[in-house]
C-alpha cells in the first residue's frame, strides 16, 4: 500500500519534471547571424526579385525569427505574419516613445547599404514594449531597390 502511494505521488512529479525541464539553448542571434541571414535573402532577391517572396516568406533565423520586405519609399512589400498590411506605406509607424523608425532607416540608407536601428516593439500578442533592435538592408533587385529588414529584441550591437 505505502508503495503504491509512493509511486501515485512520485510519477506526476517525474512527468512534470521532464516537461517542465529547460528548453534547449535558443540559438545565437548576434549581428554575424543576423547579417547572414540578410545576406541570403538579399541573394535571393538579386537571383529571383519577386519571385522570391515565397520563399522569404517561409525563412526564419535566430530560432524563429522572420525577415520582411519594403521598397524605398517605405511600402510593404512582404511580411509572412502580417499580409494585411502589404501595400500600405509604413513611414507612419512609430513605436511607443513615438519614434518613426522605419522613417530614420530609410533616411540612413540613402548614404549606406546597412543600418542598426534601435526602438521599441510589443512582442506578438502583448501589450508590453521592449527594447528591439531593427536591421534594415538596402538591396538594388530586377524589381528595384527593395529594404530587408529584421531584427531581435534587445539591444543594438555596437
Amino acid at each position: 500500500m505505502k508503495k503504491r502511494l509512493v509511486l501515485l505521488l512520485v510519477l506526476p512529479l517525474l512527468a512534470l519534471s521532464t516537461t517542465m525541464a529547460p528548453a534547449a539553448s535558443a540559438p545565437k542571434c548576434g549581428a554575424p547571424e543576423i547579417r547572414a541571414a540578410a545576406a541570403h535573402v538579399v541573394k535571393l532577391l538579386e537571383q529571383k526579385g519577386r519571385a522570391a517572396f515565397g520563399e522569404i516568406k517561409k525563412f526564419r533565423l535566430c530560432g524563429g525569427g522572420y525577415v520582411y520586405l519594403l521598397d524605398d519609399r517605405g511600402v510593404s512589400l512582404m511580411h509572412p505574419f502580417m499580409p494585411r498590411i502589404v501595400g500600405t506605406n509604413r513611414l507612419g509607424v512609430r513605436d511607443d516613445t513615438g519614434k518613426r523608425f522605419n522613417v530614420e532607416a530609410l533616411n540612413k540608407l540613402k548614404t549606406k547599404n546597412e543600418v542598426w536601428i534601435p526602438y521599441r516593439f510589443n512582442k506578438p500578442g502583448g501589450k508590453t514594449f521592449f527594447d528591439k533592435c531593427g536591421y534594415f538592408r538596402k538591396v538594388k533587385t530586377k524589381d528595384g531597390v527593395m529594404i530587408v529588414s529584421t531584427g531581435r529584441y534587445g539591444k543594438c550591437p555596437r
